[in-house]
This record gives C-alpha cells, sequence and structure tokens, in this order.
C-alpha cells in the first residue's frame, strides 16, 4: 500500500503536478514510516522540491535519501548521481568538494556501467575540475562525458537502448563540450 502512494505521487511528478506529489510523498512519510521504498520517496521528493526552484529543500531531501540508504543498505537509488548533478546544475559551488565525495562513494557500489550514468558522472567531475583550476582533468572528464553520450548501445544483451542519453540537459552539454577542447 505504500509503495502505491509513492508512484501515485511519481505519476503527479511526471505529470509536473509537483505540490499534488509533495502532499502524497507527505502522506507517505506520515503513513508508511520505515517502508522499504522511504530512499526512493525522499528522492522524488527532493526532484519534486527542485522542480518548484525549493533547492535548499531539495538538498536535505538528497541528503535524507543517501542516509538513508546507508543506514537501511537494502535499496539503491539514484541519488548517488542525481545529487552531484544537481548540485552542478544548480551552480552550487559551495557543494562541490561534496558532490565529489557523493559521486565517489556511488560509485564504489555495483553500479550498471549504463551509458547515461557514465555521462553525468563524468560531466559532473569536469565542471568541478574546471571550477577547481584543473583544465586538464576537466577535459579529459568532459571527453569521457561526451564518449558515453555517443554510445549507440549499452552493452547489455537483451536491452540495448536503455540507459542511453538521449536529450542531455543543454546547460551542462554545452559546458561539456567547451571544456572537451
Amino acid at each position: 500500500r505504500g509503495q502505491y502512494v509513492r508512484i501515485k505521487g511519481l505519476s503527479l511528478e511526471q505529470a509536473a503536478h509537483f505540490a499534488g506529489a509533495l502532499e502524497l510523498l507527505s502522506r507517505f512519510f506520515q503513513d508508511y514510516p520505515g517502508h522499504f521504498d522511504t530512499a526512493q520517496a525522499l528522492l522524488q521528493q527532493a526532484q519534486c522540491f527542485t522542480a518548484l526552484g525549493r533547492l535548499e529543500d531539495a538538498e536535505t531531501s538528497f541528503r535524507a535519501a543517501l542516509r538513508h540508504e546507508q543506514n537501511h543498505g537494502s535499496v539503491r537509488t539514484l541519488a548517488w548521481i542525481d545529487f552531484p548533478w544537481f548540485i552542478v546544475r544548480h551552480g552550487r559551488q559551495h557543494l562541490y568538494s561534496e558532490a565529489l565525495s557523493v559521486l565517489n562513494a556511488g560509485e564504489k557500489e555495483p553500479v550498471l556501467p549504463l551509458p547515461t550514468l557514465q555521462y553525468q558522472s563524468a560531466a559532473v567531475r569536469a565542471i568541478i575540475c574546471a571550477s577547481n583550476g584543473d583544465r586538464a582533468q576537466a577535459r579529459h572528464f568532459a571527453r569521457m562525458a561526451l564518449e558515453a553520450a555517443a554510445a549507440t548501445h549499452s552493452g547489455l544483451s537483451y536491452h540495448g537502448s536503455i540507459g542511453l542519453v538521449e536529450n542531455p540537459d543543454p546547460v551542462i552539454h554545452d559546458q561539456v563540450r567547451a571544456l572537451a577542447t
């Protein structure tokens, strides 16, 4: 039943009804404390807050999702890549070291090597390296990101089109292209 509430919230989020999604997620947290889908619900909450421009609330929810995963290791979300992406996408330079820590910790776990995850990881690293003045590393990671974006097969035997980079964020992608030269 709790998962149903979370999924209904996801449907509202995907339909751009972020306030309604947040209401359902609030109900999820109240009615189903400790549910196995809590980390995913916290990630959804972060994404809704982001869409509404409530960036501090989004940060709090991202951190809560990561903390929940750390404390209840059975469920893994994409918070390890989504939070660093959020940080870079919104130019939150004061959080760049945290973004790298989250990314490094997330990549220690077995991760499905999908091109989109490779792209996001390399793009985040490229932008942070550039911000830190490390032009050579920024170029290296930017080229890795572009290589991942150009992939035409996921590497999965039966699901070759899953996880390909489609419609990359134009702001990030332009930065990555500029750093790759």
